[in-house]
């Protein structure tokens, strides 16, 4: 069921999935869904936790795994492509778009915190490189991380 409820998400948006459309999608009832998962601020903050482990988690493992952040972005921009054109699943990436064009602060901040964490992420493991000397120390590690 939260599949489910995430590719609509993911296909849609926050804004343009509707309740409606999310209990039509798992065949549950709404009173049912709503009893399960609160509101649709908390199901949709529910299947985004999941789809960052699940569809996501390519990123999380590529800066645990590689030693350096060069290796880590590499990583992270060949298997992207990929990730995000799979068949079968929606196109993009619902951590970055999952929000787009709503206006509810909760889901704007939410979403927020989560890009926000993925680059804090990167830019700790760019400082580790400057402080080893693999780059240089004029490199700003937050300018970097929010390219990559």
């Amino acid at each position: 069921v939260l599949d489910k409820v995430i590719r609509m998400f993911w296909q849609n948006g926050y804004e343009a999935t509707s309740m409606r459309d999310l209990t039509e999608e798992v065949g549950i009832a709404a009173p049912s869904l709503y009893n399960t998962f609160g509101d649709k601020q908390h199901l949709f903050a529910e299947a985004v936790e999941v789809y960052d482990r699940e569809y996501g988690g390519f990123i999380d493992a590529a800066l645990a795994e590689e030693t350096t952040a060069r290796r880590a972005a590499a990583r992270v921009f060949a298997e992207a492509p990929a990730r995000y054109t799979r068949r079968g699943l929606p196109s993009g990436c619902l951590i970055v778009s999952g929000d787009a064009g709503t206006t509810d602060p909760v889901v704007q901040k939410s979403m927020r915190i989560v890009r926000e964490h993925k680059i804090a992420q990167f830019a700790d493991k760019i400082r580790a490189d400057i402080a080893a000397g693999a780059l240089p120390s004029s490199t700003d590690p937050d300018a970097l991380a929010r390219y990559v």
